[in-house]
């Protein structure tokens, strides 16, 4: 595979940042099917693209990154110890934000914490935070789940003891503390994780899911791991049934949900003991090209690429790239 930095480079006409990273990758997998060929050969590669994730609570991961930023100010600016400091402050912060995704959603307590919080700060800086009363409120009502679900069960007429009993073990389902059992089987590999990402990016530009099993199974197939569409679907099926954290529709009903003006399958309960399978397919595809975006952020991949990549950064896309580039800086410019 050809090293040349000059012709195996992520478009760099568009200011492509960690923040529109997805988004610009979506866009170039909708308009260009080579392109999309690309990004679906690196989704079902081999092998791993990160090593595993270690378990370290929370606590200890911010108390890290404080040493860290300690430190740094100790080293002398620009030396390589300043800058080692600095990297390792970013990869430590990067591990506590990818931890986020298996945590409890937000209640209205927290809300009133985190606005309380930012009321304080503000003030030290001297920041007007006027304008942000009625983002503010919007907050407070989106996660206000209990509230809601209690006028719904007054209105029912239930009974005082019956409804104190609904409302105590909803907000334990809310908060991932109900009493259901951890389900046991076969953890998913990242690979398994990249394969399902790889067939609903493909649904995701109007594919159909047969067509989308199709095409990775011949992506498959070039890297001699056969598996038949039917066995994807199974595989897909299996995902589901282990990724299934409790939603609002499951607490009161799809149809009371949408009465009181919430998504049915909004999660509000982590999987219990499941931690590798929470991510819903939906949301598979957006969260490995992120990561694939971490790659083609990095200038060192540009020079030294990993194997899984060679097709994102071939020659022959270059003016496919150049395409996209163009037509995602117009859309961004209206």
């Amino acid at each position: 595979m050809p090293r040349n930095s000059k012709k195996r480079r992520f478009p760099s006409g568009i200011k492509v940042t960690a923040e529109n990273v997805v988004d610009f990758l979506f866009y170039a997998a909708k308009i260009s099917e080579p392109i999309r060929s690309a990004l679906v050969k690196a989704l079902v590669s081999p092998g791993t693209w990160f090593p595993a994730l270690p378990k370290i609570p929370d606590r200890d991961l911010v108390t890290a990154i404080r040493a860290t930023g300690l430190a740094s100010a100790y080293s002398n600016y620009r030396t390589p110890q300043h800058d080692t400091w600095l990297k390792m402050r970013e990869v430590l912060v990067a591990v506590l934000r990818l931890q986020l995704h298996n945590r409890p959603p937000l209640s209205v307590k927290d809300i009133g914490v985190a606005i309380r919080v930012i009321k304080l700060t503000a003030s030290y800086y001297k920041l007007d935070t006027t304008i942000l009363e009625s983002d503010f409120q919007q907050l407070e009502r989106d996660h206000d789940v209990l509230k809601k679900l209690r006028m719904e069960i007054i209105q029912k007429g239930i009974v005082p003891e019956v409804r104190t009993n609904m409302l105590v073990e909803a907000r334990k389902e809310f908060q991932g503390k109900g009493a259901r059992q951890p389900r046991r089987g076969r953890r998913f590999s990242e690979q398994d994780q990249r394969i399902l990402a790889a067939i609903m990016l493909l649904h995701c530009c109007r594919a159909t899911k047969e067509e989308a099993r199709e095409q990775v199974a011949d992506s498959l197939a070039n890297y001699e791991r056969q598996l038949q569409a039917d066995s994807l679907r199974a595989l897909e099926t299996r995902y589901r049934k282990t990724c299934n954290p409790t939603t609002l529709g499951a607490l009161c009903g799809p149809e009371k949900c949408r009465q009181l003006g919430f998504e049915p399958n909004a999660v509000v309960s982590r999987a219990t003991g499941r931690p590798d399978a929470f991510i819903p397919p939906e949301k598979l595809p957006g969260f490995w090209l992120q990561q694939l975006g971490q790659f083609l952020l990095d200038p060192r991949v540009r020079h030294d690429p990993p194997d899984f990549m060679a097709h994102i950064l071939s020659q022959r896309l270059e003016a496919a790239w150049e395409g996209c580039r163009v037509a995602f800086a117009s859309t961004v410019a209206r």
